[in-house]
């Protein structure tokens, strides 16, 4: 695309392979995005989490996909975790495939404890 300045298109994209055997598993994975020059003012995001290849059988299942965010402005940062989590549930015996869920707001935690209204949505 012509005319179109490289920090204008940033993103990724992983998979992310979970051996189904295992009760607990937490997989570290990798940064998908680094921005260092021309960072935009404000950003946009575009979370999605999808299963494939579940085997068949299963028994009921859990799945927990948890994104962080780690945000920078000059030369500190910050790393929200949990800044979104998806859950899928899998009652069995059916595979959950193809199961999509995604999100481009989050709800964020509390800002003054025990009052349900000092949350927003970003």
């Amino acid at each position: 695309m012509v005319g179109i300045k490289p920090w204008h298109m940033w993103g990724n994209s992983m998979a992310v392979t979970v051996p189904f055997s295992v009760a607990i598993l937490d997989v570290a994975s990798q940064q998908l995005v680094r921005i260092n020059y021309a960072r935009p003012e404000s950003f946009h995001f575009l979370l999605v989490a999808q299963l494939t290849d579940v085997p068949e059988p299963i028994d009921t299942r859990q799945i927990q996909v948890r994104w962080d965010l780690t945000i920078g402005l000059g030369r500190t940062y910050s790393t929200l975790t949990d800044f979104e989590t998806f859950l899928f549930t899998a009652p069995g015996p059916t595979s959950p495939n193809g199961q999509l869920k995604w999100s481009t707001e989050v709800v964020s935690p509390l800002r003054v404890d025990g009052t349900a209204s000092s949350t927003g949505v970003t």
